[in-house]
């Protein structure tokens, strides 16, 4: 996943290759608090079966949230030209759920997080984790690993719109 970011309006790209699988790519745009997906070319309104991600925003709070009784900050590294402090996340994660129907089962989150110093953005995150799924139901249905690596680039130096 890749994010231009002009202030709180955002470029998303996604691209996934499943095992076996051709690569996929879906575009999603958040403009003015407005989500919008872009299929078959198309701009159109966020549909529910499409690019769930849009609903999660990238901010450093949601981030670190996750993994918050592991989290610690471990100074200050560069990104993309842009100062930026560090936390590493090891050990027990928290469960997030929010007004958006979202939520992280996560029972450990191990990486880290980089927020720009000037702005409060998250630029970058690599998380990896142990969740617990579950059915419908809520009855548990195993346990699986994931990762998670979210770029946020060229703050400050582009124009986000809709295409035409």
């Amino acid at each position: 996943m890749s994010a231009d970011v002009q202030g709180k309006t955002v470029h998303y790209t996604e691209s996934k290759t499943p095992p076996g699988g051709s690569a996929t790519t879906k575009k999603a745009y958040l403009i003015g608090g407005q989500e919008y997906d872009v299929l078959k070319g198309k701009v159109g309104p966020v549909e529910a079966d499409s690019v769930i991600w849009t609903m999660w925003p990238l901010d450093l709070e949601t981030m670190l949230a996750m993994g918050a009784p592991g989290a610690a900050a471990t100074g200050t590294e560069t990104l993309d030209r842009r100062n930026a402090e560090v936390y590493e996340m090891a050990g027990a994660a928290s469960t997030i759920s929010g007004a958006t129907g979202l939520v992280l089962p996560a029972s450990s989150i191990f990486g880290k997080v980089w927020d720009d110093q000037q702005t409060g953005a998250l630029l970058k995150a690599v998380l990896d984790y142990q969740a617990d799924g579950k059915d419908s139901s809520g009855d548990d249905q195993g346990t699986g690993s994931g990762h998670l690596e979210i770029t946020v680039t060229q703050v400050g130096n582009v124009t986000v719109s809709l295409p035409k």
